[in-house]
C-alpha cells in the first residue's frame, strides 16, 4: 500500500470536493434534488427483479425475525421503493445522490462503489434529451476523453420476445450477449434451430453499432415488428437532437447494448474512458421497473462509478 504524506492527502481530498462540487452544480442547476437512499432492500423482491444479478454477490444480512435483506446493491431499485407508492400523476421528480452500492466476492472483502446519479420521474422523451445532455456535460467538465454508447433495450426485448424462450433461455442468451461472445452466440442460434428474420438479427447484433444510418442500412433486408421499429424511431429522434446540439462527437448506437439489470425498456447509455475495461456510466430508461412498485411513471436516469472518474482526475 502507497501511502501520502499529510500534503499530498490534503491536495486529494481539495480535488475530490471540487469534482464533487462541480457534479452537483450542473444538476443543481436543472433542478435536480439531493436524496440520500436507504442502505437495505428486500432480498425476494430483488432477486425477483433481476434474476441475471449472480446471488453470491450480494451482502445480505438476516434479521432477528430470520428476514433477509441486502445492503444496497443498486440504487435505481431503492429508490423506486421509496418513491413510486407515494407517487401522485402528472407530477415531475428530479433527484440525485452521492452514495455507495455494495457487491462482493468469494473470500473476498465487501466491495463499495461510491456513485454519482440521478433519476428524472415524469414526463417522456423531453427527459431523453436533458439526460443526454447532461451526460455529456459532465464528461466535458471534468475533461474526460469518452465514448458514449447509446442503445434501446426496446428493440432487444422484442427480439427476445419474438424468439418465445423459455425464462432460463432468455437469461442465457441474454449473458451471451452482454459479454459480446460471438462463438456461443452462433451455437445458440444453432442449438435453439433459431431461422429467418430472428436468425438474421442475432447472427449480426453484434454489427449493429456505429451510426444510426448503418445501422438502418443492414436492417434494410429484414422485416422490424412495430416495437422495433418505434425504438429505431426513437434513437433517430436522439440523432437528430444531438445533431443539432453539436454533440454527435464521441457518441455511437449499439443495438447489442446490454445491461446486467432486466428493468431497462427504452433508451439505454454507457459510458466508456480510456484504460477502464468497462463502463463508468449506465442507465436508461425503466418505466416498466416502476409498475412493479404499484404504478407506471415515466423515469430515466444513470449513475457513474465515481472510484474509477476518481482515479482519473486526482
Amino acid at each position: 500500500m502507497q501511502y501520502l504524506n499529510i500534503n499530498e492527502l490534503s491536495e486529494r481530498l481539495i480535488k475530490k470536493n471540487e469534482v464533487l462540487r462541480r457534479l452537483e452544480t450542473l444538476v443543481n442547476e436543472k433542478g435536480y434534488i439531493k436524496v440520500e437512499p436507504d442502505y437495505f432492500e428486500p432480498y425476494e423482491r430483488f432477486i425477483q427483479l433481476n434474476k441475471r444479478i449472480k446471488k453470491e454477490t450480494m451482502v445480505k444480512i438476516q434479521s432477528l425475525d430470520g428476514s433477509i435483506s441486502l445492503l444496497r446493491p443498486d440504487i435505481t431499485t431503492n429508490l423506486m421503493n421509496l418513491i413510486v407508492p407515494i407517487w401522485s400523476k402528472d407530477n415531475a421528480l428530479k433527484i440525485y445522490y452521492v452514495t455507495s452500492t455494495f457487491r462482493q466476492n468469494a473470500n473476498e472483502p465487501i466491495l463499495e462503489t461510491k456513485q454519482f446519479g440521478l433519476e428524472y420521474l415524469g414526463g417522456k422523451i423531453e427527459n431523453d434529451r436533458e439526460i443526454l445532455f447532461l451526460i455529456l456535460s459532465i464528461f466535458k467538465s471534468l475533461n474526460l476523453d469518452f465514448i458514449l454508447e447509446i442503445g434501446h433495450q426496446k428493440f432487444l426485448n422484442a427480439l427476445f420476445k419474438s424468439l418465445n424462450l423459455s425464462e432460463t433461455k432468455e437469461v442465457q442468451l441474454k449473458d451471451i450477449i452482454n459479454d459480446k461472445n460471438q462463438f456461443e452466440l452462433n451455437r445458440f442460434i444453432k442449438t435453439e434451430s433459431i431461422t429467418g428474420d430472428n436468425k438474421y438479427l442475432l447472427t449480426k447484433i453484434f454489427q449493429l453499432e456505429g451510426s444510426l444510418e448503418r445501422i438502418i442500412e443492414m436492417l434494410e433486408t429484414v422485416k422490424l415488428n412495430s416495437v422495433m421499429t418505434d425504438a429505431i424511431n426513437e434513437l433517430r429522434l436522439i440523432k437528430n437532437y444531438l445533431a443539432n446540439e453539436n454533440l454527435l462527437h464521441a457518441v455511437t448506437i449499439d443495438l447489442s447494448s446490454l445491461s446486467s439489470y432486466d428493468y431497462y425498456n427504452g433508451v439505454t447509455f454507457k459510458g466508456y474512458i480510456k484504460n477502464v475495461p468497462f463502463a463508468i456510466l449506465s442507465g436508461g430508461r425503466y418505466d416498466m421497473l416502476t409498475k412493479e412498485f404499484g404504478q407506471e411513471v415515466p423515469a430515466i436516469g444513470f449513475s457513474i462509478d465515481l472510484n474509477e472518474v476518481l482515479k482519473e482526475v486526482l
